[in-house]
């Protein structure tokens, strides 16, 4: 597999705080011109020396150009002024190798199970309107476009039915990240430098009849500041486990063709300060879904969807600071009917 990819963006951005619907003298926090071109290229190989053996070997290497214009309104235009930087420009390049090795333990009996390990290297391009204020020394505090390299590693088992009904997979994993930043809802950044994310998923899902597949996955994670004090190292906002149970269905009524699906997800607890002092509770996201189709109709789809939640108030949680919480609230339930006629 071999591929490139290029991509442009121009994005005239202006964010401010809102009183009686106006824009108030002094309360710009954001007011720039970002443009970013991204180009990309990939190479992907699998090769199998032995039946019971795969090995797979990628790589991937990425140039990212960016230019901000910042407008005097901008919040960080005061700090980039006075060393000329009212248009910052930055370019960054890495390649990312990929490994990757797939073991049969079993192939025969109806059932194929394999041992698999991965491990692959990564970047995380920083968002222009976000996570991109960095101290340069000179300057003070002006924008700074460097990426962060992410390091990926995961081993366990997979196994399939050789009709196909049956799929299940178990992994452990580990992820690291060089230099994370984040910013809360009182748009104040948080760096944690070097991040370390530990986890277990699993995953099945298998045909309990030739239109009707059950599927389920869990995880459990494990999310740290590196070099944070011990007891201060947590990252806020990421869950401890989440789970997902769901059923998906094709019905056909005469001609009509009907797509089914439902399913509930339970996010579990999350930290919300690095000392673990305010936490989020967990909820449950229920989701019910039917699309529908004609064949006399091309072009012409329609859909509903219903959405539950337990606990409106604990999807989106933030820390203000002294023992603040702000919400972002979720209706409890959410009706969604939508007809799509493509032309």
């Amino acid at each position: 597999m071999i591929g490139l990819q290029w991509n442009d963006e121009r994005v005239d951005a202006l964010n401010f705080a809102t009183d009686g619907a106006r824009l108030p003298t002094g309360a710009v926090g954001i007011d720039r011109l970002v443009e970013t071109r991204t180009r990309g290229a990939y190479l992907q190989a699998q090769w199998a020396p032995v039946p019971r053996l795969k090995l797979t070997a990628g790589l991937r290497h990425d140039r990212l150009d960016f230019r901000v214009g910042l407008r005097p309104d901008d919040d960080t235009f005061a700090s980039a002024a006075p060393s000329g930087a009212t248009a910052i420009e930055r370019s960054a390049s890495r390649t990312s190798p990929k490994l990757g090795v797939a073991w049969a333990l079993l192939d025969g009996g109806g059932h194929r199970l394999e041992a698999i390990a991965n491990a692959a290297r990564g970047l995380k391009s920083p968002y222009p309107f976000a996570d991109f204020l960095g101290n340069l020394g000179v300057g003070g505090l002006v924008p700074s476009l460097s990426l962060s390299r992410v390091t990926s590693l995961e081993g366990g088992l997979q196994g399939a039915a050789s009709d196909g009904r049956l799929r299940w997979r178990a992994t452990l994993w580990n992820t690291r990240q060089d230099d994370e930043v984040s910013r809360n809802a009182a748009g104040f950044l948080q760096a944690f430098a070097r991040t370390d994310r530990d986890g277990v998923d699993v995953e099945a899902s298998a045909f309990v009849s030739r239109d009707t597949r059950l599927f389920a996955s869990a995880s459990v994670m494990r999310a740290r500041a590196v070099d944070a004090a011990p007891g201060a190292d947590r990252l806020p906002n990421v869950p401890e486990s989440v789970a997902t149970l769901g059923v998906e269905a094709l019905q056909a009524i005469g001609a009509h063709r009907l797509d089914l699906s439902a399913f509930a997800t339970r996010v579990g607890p999350q930290p919300l300060t690095a000392d673990n002092a305010l936490r989020g509770g967990a909820f449950v996201r229920s989701v019910a879904r039917i699309g529908w189709t004609h064949p006399a109709l091309a072009g012409v789809s329609g859909y509903a969807q219903l959405v539950h939640y337990d606990r409106p108030l604990n999807e989106v949680q933030f820390d203000f600071g002294a023992g603040a919480v702000g919400v972002a609230p979720r209706p409890r339930w959410q009706v969604l009917v939508g007809l799509r006629v493509t032309l």
